[in-house]
């Protein structure tokens, strides 16, 4: 089953909001919840704060790199994060003002907070690190924490 972006902003949203203080897996349940395989969850559960947190801070951020380090059944591989359709999708929509409509800030932040880059782009934005580091998602059975 695909998601459609537009119809789901706000579920979505909702979900990463009520999970702020839970276990990745408990936020994985939550997007399975909306009808999305437990695959789909975990990559949207991964890639959309990844997405959410660029979009927030990207004109206070140097360019960054769309590659990620990308683990599953123990397998390495470099993508590019624009050939992952849920981080293409959440960019975009992240990025659309209308968006901003669509959700409130608590949910938005929620979102952001999340993200596997948020600790490092405040390390970034302060001057304690030059770039960041290319980002690192693992795929698990059982999501793990950032």
């Amino acid at each position: 089953m695909m998601l459609d972006i537009t119809q789901a902003l706000q579920p979505l949203a909702a979900c990463f909001l009520a999970a702020e203080n839970e276990s990745d897996s408990a936020l994985c349940a939550r997007i399975q919840l909306l009808g999305l395989s437990k695959v789909e969850a975990q990559q949207w559960a991964l890639l959309m704060p990844l997405a959410f947190a660029r979009a927030a801070y990207r004109f206070q951020l140097p360019p960054l790199s769309d590659e990620v380090e990308w683990h599953e059944g123990g397998d390495c591989q470099h993508l590019q994060l624009s050939q992952l359709a849920p981080y293409s999708l959440a960019l975009s929509w992240a990025m659309d003002c209308g968006a901003m409509d669509a959700i409130s800030s608590p949910q938005y932040n929620a979102i952001v907070r999340r993200s596997v880059e948020f600790a490092a782009i405040q390390q970034l934005r302060q001057g304690e690190i030059a770039q960041l580091p290319r980002p690192i998602i693992t795929m698990s059975e059982t999501p793990n924490s950032y």
